[in-house]
């Protein structure tokens, strides 16, 4: 699916499970539960952003993110999607080039472009609200929040990765065309000094001549006055 939105979606999902989710929390068998598995929450939330950074810091590679999304929604056409808005198409364009058929954790991530050019338009409100009654299976985005000061670090340091870049990329820029310039000037010079050579050997073996020529008329000279 494509579109002409400045946002590439990350997702996949095979057989009801998703391909890019956040790394397995920590769980116990619980027995006295009937033997149903009981998840570390706060295992499970480090987890995640460790994976929302992971993924944050990779995408930035690419461009300005102005968005990363990971949804909790449970339908098949949602199940185990992040959404990644970008600044420019054309960062998002590599983005897709890059990422697509990429693993994390062993898993493989489908990309392509997404319709969606407004999340807040697409989010659920009631799920914001932690009202939602359609649970998991709602048509509208269930973001799982990410603290605001995580991501405004992740921006400074993604923003400050970028100009580092950018001054290498332009340093090594300068670096470049000195060295072609260099090499001009001594493609240059090598001509001249050859130019030069040619010169100096043209004007001997001129000078060469016009000796032998004046040579050759003495002679002629003294052979006509002999007695």
């Amino acid at each position: 699916m494509l579109s002409s939105s400045p946002s590439s979606r990350l997702f996949s999902h095979h057989s009801g499970e998703a391909s890019l989710p956040a790394p397995a929390a920590s769980c116990e068998i619980n027995n006295k539960s009937g033997g149903e598995a009981v998840i570390d929450q706060e295992q499970a939330n480090e987890d995640f952003l460790v994976f929302f950074e992971d993924l944050y810091v990779e995408l930035s590679k690419f461009g300005r993110v102005e968005g990363l999304h990971v949804v909790e929604n449970l339908g098949d056409h949602l199940i185990g999607h992040v959404y990644c808005k970008f600044s420019d198409e054309e960062e998002a364009s590599d983005a897709l080039q890059v990422m697509n058929g990429r693993y994390y954790d062993g898993r493989r991530m489908e990309v392509e472009y997404s319709p969606v050019t407004d999340f807040r338009e697409a989010r659920c409100r009631d799920y914001d609200e932690d009202a939602c009654a359609r649970g998991g299976f709602c048509n509208f985005l269930h973001v799982k929040p990410v603290p605001m000061c995580l991501i405004r670090s992740m921006e400074e340091d993604c923003e400050a990765d970028r100009i580092r870049d950018q001054e290498e990329r332009r340093a090594k820029e300068r670096e470049e065309k000195r060295a072609r310039k260099e090499s001009k000037k001594r493609k240059r010079e090598r001509k001249e000094r050859k130019s030069s050579h040619r010169s100096s050997r043209s004007r001997k073996r001129s000078s060469s001549r016009d000796r032998g020529g004046a040579e050759s008329d003495d002679d002629d000279r003294s052979y006509s006055q002999s007695p």
